[in-house]
């Protein structure tokens, strides 16, 4: 069954479907959509200032407690409730989900199916990493999420981030990676300098937006599963010469402008543990099937 399958079609079917989305990509207007994104931020600060004010008005017309039907309730029968519901997880207000997701996250970075064998056309190396210098750092920024029961044990949540990959090189050769049609070729780097390189880094940064399932066990630990998609907007080559000086090179050919993860997170309160799996290969060459693989820990603000 597996070798019935017609691979080469559906790798010229993705292809033609990233260029599709880059063309789509190109065509917004950026300038238009930043200047529309600040005019719904304002908009939202004036949505907020009347939402002080409104709850301003309630708290000095009902008290503090207005949450409650009588402004003053017995303190006997709030004793008797607090010593009933000892143990017990309290139900919310409301189902609107506060995800364990705001938060920075660190660890490193693996490439999972690398072609590691030297290219037989052009002598060069293959893409050996150096497993200790590939570091991922995100920043979660917002969430959004809805619980599925009034005690918040489970939900669905959703939300946005900014995660940053780089992967070091484990031969010093400035290279990046262009598809050929027969063979996998690895093409140097112009260097600007003939003095020995230090080490090399291939960057990359993506806008990220999960889609997670989050189950809490108990009140202080929670369960994420789900995937997270990911916008490249930056991507480059740095090379580190010996006496310090280095070089950028940019180049948007060979990278996925999308990718999409598998991701599982699980901790406590403040410090969690997350593991990400792509999906889509890294490189958008058919012949190069390589997947970033991510692991660290995650800080919850």
């Amino acid at each position: 069954m597996y070798d019935s399958i017609d691979w080469k079609r559906i790798d010229e079917e993705v292809r033609r479907a990233n260029q599709e989305l880059q063309r789509a990509y190109d065509s917004i207007d950026w300038e238009q959509f930043e200047r529309d994104m600040d005019k719904w931020g304002a908009e939202m600060e004036k949505w907020g200032r009347k939402m002080e004010k409104w709850g301003k008005r309630m708290e000095e017309k009902y008290g503090k407690n207005h949450d409650y039907h009588d402004k003053c309730p017995d303190s006997k029968n709030e004793e008797a409730n607090k010593s009933e519901s000892k143990g017990k997880r309290p139900e919310k207000k409301n189902l609107l989900l506060d995800a364990y997701w705001n938060g920075f996250e660190t660890g490193l970075n693996m490439l999972i199916n690398t072609p590691a064998n030297d290219n037989p056309i052009s002598g060069t190396p293959g893409l050996e990493i150096r497993p200790l210098r590939c570091w991922y750092f995100g920043f979660n920024i917002a969430d959004v999420g809805i619980a599925f029961d009034k005690k918040h044990i489970a939900g669905l949540f959703t939300g946005i981030g900014i995660g940053w990959h780089n992967f070091s090189w484990n031969q010093h050769q400035p290279y990046t990676v262009e598809y050929d049609p027969e063979n996998v070729v690895y093409t140097t780097v112009p260097i600007v300098s003939d003095l020995p390189v230090k080490n090399t880094k291939y960057g990359a940064l993506y806008a990220q937006v999960p889609l997670m399932f989050e189950i809490r066990p108990t009140r202080r630990m929670y369960i994420d599963l789900g995937v997270t998609g990911g916008l490249r907007f930056a991507q480059w080559n740095r090379v580190k010469f010996a006496d310090g000086s280095q070089y950028k090179y940019y180049n948007t050919a060979s990278l996925n402008m999308f990718k999409l993860d598998a991701s599982f997170r699980i901790g406590g309160r403040t410090l969690g543990f997350f593991a990400n799996y792509a999906l889509l290969p890294l490189f958008t060459m058919p012949d190069v099937k390589v997947h970033p693989l991510s692991f660290g820990l995650s800080i919850d603000f």
